[in-house]
C-alpha cells in the first residue's frame, strides 16, 4: 500500500481528539523512550492538551485525562502527531493525551521481488515489538501521565489496524477504533501485489510486461502464502473475536476501497460480531481510501466528526 495513503490515514485519526475550551489550556509535547520486554527501545511521542496534566504520579483534583494511542502507516510519530494538531481545536473536550511511537523497523516503500525478501527477518521482529510497545505505552501513560484507564482508546488505521487488533488484549483498551482496517492478511497482501505488478498499474510501481501478466496472480499467491507461514502471527480476526464486553468498538470502512478487498474489510467486522463486545458500530463511508489531494480534506472532516461524536457518546472523551 502506498506511503501517501498511510500518511493520510494517520491524519484522519485526529478525529478522536479535542482541545479544551478553557482559555488557560496549553499543548505539551514530549519524547519518551519505552523499554519493552524483548529488550528494544522505542521512541514514543506524547502530546497533551491540558493546563493541569504534569509528568508525575501526583494526584490531581481535576478529572483524569482520556488517552488516544494512534497507529497507522510507517510514518515518523512526531510528524504524525504534528499533522493531527490542526484538527483538534474547537471540539470542546479537555484533558486529552495523544501518543504514538516510531515503528521499530521501516520497510522499503515498494516491494521489489526478490530484493525486498532480505527484510523479512526484520519485519517479523517488528510485528512482535510493535505489539509489545503498544502495551508498554499504555502502561506508561497510566503511571506517568495519570490518564484514566477507563478512557483509553486504541486506534489502528490501514496498516496499523492489524497491530491494534493484536495489542487489544481483553481489558486493556476500553475503546478500539479501526479506520479502513482489514482481516484476511494473506488475501490483502496478494491483492496489493497484484495491483502493483499489473501491467495496468497506475501507482508508479514497476509493471510486469503484458506478455507475463498471466504470472502475476500465481506468483503473488505463492509469495503471500509463504509470508503467512513465515510470520506465523495470530490473525486480526482471531484476536478481535476474543474481545470482551468492556471493549467498545467502532469500525470505519470505505465503500469503494481500491486498496483493501471488500472481503477483508468484512472479515474484520464479522470478527467483531463474533466477539463478546456489546457496544459495536460500523460505518461504511462513501468513496475510496482517503488520500491527499482534491476532496481529501472534506473526507477527513467526515471521519473527524463521526469518530469524535462516537467517542463522546461512549464516554471515552
Amino acid at each position: 500500500m502506498r506511503r501517501s495513503s498511510f500518511i493520510v490515514f494517520l491524519i484522519t485519526l485526529g478525529v478522536c481528539l479535542s482541545f479544551s475550551s478553557r482559555a488557560d489550556a496549553s499543548l505539551q509535547s514530549k519524547t519518551q523512550t519505552l523499554h519493552i520486554p524483548s529488550g528494544a527501545a522505542l521512541e514514543a511521542q506524547i502530546q497533551v492538551w491540558s493546563a493541569e496534566i504534569e509528568d508525575s504520579k501526583k494526584q490531581s483534583p481535576q478529572p483524569k485525562p482520556a488517552a488516544i494511542l494512534v497507529f497507522g502507516g510507517f510514518q515518523n510519530a512526531a510528524k504524525v502527531l504534528d499533522l493531527l494538531t490542526p484538527h483538534l481545536e474547537g471540539i470542546g473536550v479537555s484533558d486529552v493525551v495523544l501518543a504514538s511511537f516510531d515503528y521499530p523497523f521501516e520497510p522499503p516503500r515498494k516491494f521489489e521481488f526478490p530484493a525486498s525478501l532480505r527484510f523479512a527477518a526484520q519485519a517479523k521482529l517488528m510485528i512482535h515489538q510493535t505489539v509489545e510497545g503498544i502495551v508498554e505505552l499504555r502502561r506508561h501513560l497510566i503511571e506517568k501521565w495519570n490518564v484514566d484507564p477507563h478512557r483509553i482508546t486504541l486506534i489502528g488505521a490501514s496498516l496499523g489496524a492489524p497491530f491494534a487488533a493484536l495489542a487489544a488484549q481483553p481489558g486493556l483498551f476500553p475503546g478500539l477504533v479501526f479506520v479502513h482496517g482489514f482481516g484476511e492478511i494473506q488475501k490483502t497482501a496478494q491483492f496489493q501485489l497484484e495491483q502493483s505488478w499489473s501491467p495496468k498499474s497506475q501507482n508508479g510501481n514497476a509493471k510486469w510486461p503484458a506478455k507475463w501478466a498471466w504470472l502475476v496472480t500465481p506468483v503473488a499467491w505463492c509469495l503471500t502464502q509463504i509470508g503467512e507461514w513465515y510470520f506465523a502471527m495470530k490473525s486480526p480476526e482471531e484476536a478481535v473475536s476474543q474481545l470482551t464486553p468492556e471493549t467498545k468498538v467502532f469500525v470505519i470502512s470505505a465503500e469503494n476501497d481500491r486498496f483493501i478487498p471488500q472481503s477483508a474489510s468484512a472479515a474484520l467486522w464479522n470478527s467483531v460480531l463474533r466477539s463478546k463486545t456489546v457496544v459495536r458500530e460500523r460505518w461504511v463511508m462513501p468513496g475510496d481510501h482517503v488520500q491527499p489531494g482534491p476532496g481529501g480534506e472534506a473526507k477527513i472532516g467526515q471521519i473527524f466528526s463521526k469518530v469524535c461524536a462516537w467517542l463522546k457518546a461512549q464516554g471515552l472523551l
